[in-house]
């Protein structure tokens, strides 16, 4: 069985800063990594937070660290 996702991204206005606002829709009780990376090297992603969608949408705002010009993100099935 696959899993299938749809993962989309915004900004979300905070205090003088946008922040991304991740968005993954797909059918609910499907888990996933949501993961980031500075670079698109396949070993260089790291854990944002493991997710499990309780409705078809769900929302994470990411915090990213202020030093760094791009970030690229991925929602990986578990």
């Amino acid at each position: 069985m696959a899993s299938v996702a749809l993962f989309g991204l915004e900004f979300a206005a905070s205090g003088g800063q946008p922040l991304p606002l991740l968005i993954l829709d797909g059918a609910p009780g499907t888990s996933y990594r949501l993961e980031h990376s500075w670079n698109l090297s396949p070993t260089n992603w790291s854990l944002l937070a493991p997710v499990t969608l309780q409705s078809s949408r769900f929302y994470f705002v990411d915090t990213p660290d202020t030093n760094r010009f791009m970030r690229f993100y991925r929602a990986v099935p578990q």
